[in-house]
């Protein structure tokens, strides 16, 4: 096998490899980034909900009722939302309410749920002793795919723990975006990947030229035929 084949292979395997690698890192982080900035945005709405809450209740016991009929209006509203190739139809998340205690006072999912105790979950359990309160749960426990991520806020007045407010959002909607995204990673992954080893075939080339110069040099004077030795360098 000629050298410069030898190189070739070489470093197409290489470069191979370490895209494959690349790529199959860069969609894994997908998840997890999308995590990111889901959770923050839902911060900023549990936070801003409880708020609205707090002003609202006051020293009086909280009355979500005007939760409840916003959340029945939803339901019956038109949405239809472009974002890039994914087209959003409806309002996917949940917004629960506890008192200070964790008793379910509202829940837009599972008004059935009203009166059970939910203080032993993790996010109202921190909320309750002033930590963040988070949690990831799966609707359906066999299934990573059915994920619902929870923020809870406190509900605040004069500084003390009137109620907690949790948004919960299903995470199908980010499995959406990184299979639409994962194409496009690994078409750019394989452009670059080519791009990179045609870029090492024209160098390995211009590398081996002289060596190929100078064997054929070698051969001709061992077979005692008339050879000139090639030169490397420009003339002036």
């Amino acid at each position: 096998m000629r050298i410069q084949t030898r190189i070739i292979l070489s470093f197409s395997l290489l470069v191979g490899l370490g895209f494959y690698f690349l790529i199959d890192w860069m969609i894994d982080d997908l998840r997890p980034r999308y995590l990111e900035a889901v959770e923050e945005a839902l911060i900023d709405e549990s936070y801003t909900l409880a708020e609205l809450i707090a002003v609202q209740s006051k020293d009086k016991p909280i009355n979500p009722v005007f939760f409840h009929d916003a959340f029945q209006n939803l339901k019956t509203r038109k949405l239809e939302a472009k974002i890039y190739d994914f087209v959003k139809t409806d309002i996917d998340h949940r917004v629960y309410i506890t008192d200070a205690e964790g008793i379910i006072l509202f829940d837009s999912e599972f008004p059935q749920d009203i009166g059970l105790d939910y203080s032993k979950w993790r996010n109202i359990k921190l909320t309750k002793i002033k930590k963040y309160g988070a949690r990831t749960t799966r609707a359906e426990p066999n299934d990573p795919k059915s994920s619902v991520l929870h923020i809870s806020a406190p509900i605040l007045y004069n500084d003390k723990l009137i109620g907690i407010l949790t948004v919960a959002k299903p995470t199908a909607t980010i499995n959406e975006f990184i299979q639409s995204a994962q194409p496009q990673i690994k078409i750019a992954g394989i452009i670059a990947a080519l791009s990179v080893i045609l870029l090492g075939i024209l160098l390995s080339k211009w590398v081996t030229s002289p060596i190929k110069k100078l064997r054929e040099y070698a051969q001709a004077v061992r077979a005692q035929k008339a050879a000139t030795l090639p030169e490397f360098t420009s003339p002036e």
